[in-house]
C-alpha cells in the first residue's frame, strides 16, 4: 500500500512538473513571437521613414524638373517621369504604412496591450535614425554568438524537461500497475473497533487479526497484467517522444546558429551595399542637377538605392531576430551572459 501510493505520488510530482515546463515552454516561445514581431514593425517603420524622405526628395526633384521645362533646358517627358516616379513612390508609401499597421496590429494580439499602450513604449526618438546606421535607435544590438553550445542546455531546455519528466512519470505508473496487482493492507480496518489493554494480549492479538485486512483479486480476467502492459506501453511511447524531441532541439539549436553566423555576414555585406549605391546615387544626382545626364539614369538609380536601403534595414532585423532564435532553440535565455542592449 505505502509503495503504492509512494509511486502514486512520484507520478503525479512529475506530470506537474512536465507541466510546469509546458507552461515555461510557453512562454518562451511567446516572447520569442513577441520579439520577432517587434524587430519586424521596426524595420517596417524604419522602412517607411525611408520611403518618405525619398518621397521628398523625389518632390525636390520635380519642382526643379518643371522649373527646367518651362525654361526650355528639359523635354516635357522628364517632367511625367519624375511626375510619375513621385506618384509610385507615394502608392508604396501607403502600402508600407498598411504593412506597419498590421505588425501593430499583430503586437496587439500577442501582448494584449492597447495599440496606445504600445505605441507609447515604442515611441520614436527625437532626431531620425541615421541611414548608415541600421542598429542606431531602431534595433538593439545583439551580442556575438560563437557558433557552438554546450549540450548540457538540452537539459535546461523547457521541451526536453517536460518529455523528460513525462518519461519519469509513466515510469512510476508501472510501479502503480505491479502494485494494484498486489494484496492491499488497510491498517484502519485492522484497528478500528478494537482497543489497547495491560492484560498483555494485544500483540498477539494484532499479530493474527492483520491478516484478514489483505485483499487482493483472485481472478481479475488479466486485467491487472493488461495494466502493467499498458503502463509500460506508455513509458516507452514517453522515452520515444523525449528522444523525438532531444533530436528536434539539437536541430534546432544548429540551424539557429547558422542563422546567426550567416546574418552577421549578410549585414556586413548589406550595409556595404547600401553605402556603395547611395555614393553612387549622390554622385548621380549631382550629374543630373548639373545637367550632364537625363532623369531616367537618376530615376534608375533612386530605385537601385532604394532596393538596397531595404535590404540592409532587412539584414539588420534578421540579426536580431537570428539571436532571438538561439534563445527560444536553447530553451533558456540564462545561456548567454548577455542580452541585447538598446543603442545609445
Amino acid at each position: 500500500m505505502f509503495g503504492r501510493l509512494r509511486d502514486t505520488r512520484a507520478a503525479a510530482s512529475r506530470r506537474l512538473d512536465a507541466r510546469t515546463a509546458d507552461a515555461a515552454a510557453a512562454r518562451l516561445l511567446l516572447s520569442s513571437q513577441v520579439a520577432g514581431t517587434l524587430m519586424s514593425l521596426r524595420a517596417c517603420r524604419l522602412i517607411l521613414d525611408l520611403k518618405r524622405e525619398d518621397i521628398a526628395s523625389r518632390q525636390r526633384d520635380l519642382v526643379l524638373t518643371r522649373r527646367r521645362v518651362e525654361l526650355g533646358f528639359a523635354a516635357p517627358v522628364d517632367a511625367s517621369r519624375s511626375l510619375s516616379g513621385v506618384s509610385d513612390a507615394q502608392v508604396g508609401l501607403v502600402s508600407q504604412d498598411e504593412s506597419c499597421v498590421k505588425g501593430l496590429d499583430a503586437l496587439v494580439g500577442l501582448t494584449g496591450l492597447s495599440a496606445s499602450e504600445i505605441e507609447t513604449r515604442l515611441r520614436s526618438p527625437a532626431s531620425p535614425p541615421k541611414l548608415t546606421n541600421y542598429e542606431g535607435s531602431t534595433f538593439p544590438k545583439p551580442p556575438a554568438a560563437t557558433l557552438t553550445l554546450p549540450a548540457l542546455v538540452l537539459a535546461r531546455h523547457p521541451g526536453v524537461i517536460a518529455a523528460e519528466r513525462e518519461v519519469a512519470a509513466t515510469y512510476a505508473e508501472i510501479g502503480v500497475a505491479r502494485a494494484n496487482r498486489l494484496p492491499i493492507f488497510n491498517l484502519t480496518a485492522a484497528l478500528s473497533g478494537n482497543w489497547i489493554s495491560a492484560s498483555g494480549t494485544t500483540i498477539a492479538f494484532l499479530g493474527w487479526s492483520l491478516i484478514p485486512t489483505l485483499s487482493a483479486p483472485l481472478f481479475d480476467g488479466g486485467a491487472g497484467a493488461a495494466q502493467v502492459d499498458a503502463a509500460t506501453a506508455r513509458y516507452l511511447a514517453a522515452l520515444a517522444s523525449l528522444n523525438t524531441t532531444l533530436r528536434n532541439t539539437t536541430q534546432d539549436i544548429e540551424d539557429a546558429l547558422t542563422e546567426q553566423a550567416h546574418a552577421s555576414e549578410r549585414l556586413a555585406a548589406a550595409q556595404r551595399s547600401r553605402d556603395a549605391y547611395q555614393a553612387t546615387f549622390d554622385a548621380t544626382e549631382s550629374q543630373w542637377r548639373a545637367g550632364a545626364i537625363d532623369v531616367f539614369q537618376l530615376e534608375d538609380t533612386r530605385r537601385q538605392r532604394e532596393a538596397a536601403d531595404e535590404t540592409a534595414v532587412d539584414a539588420a532585423r534578421a540579426s536580431v531576430q537570428a539571436w532571438v532564435d538561439i534563445v527560444r532553440a536553447s530553451g533558456n535565455a540564462a545561456t548567454f551572459s548577455t542580452t541585447p542592449t538598446e543603442p545609445d
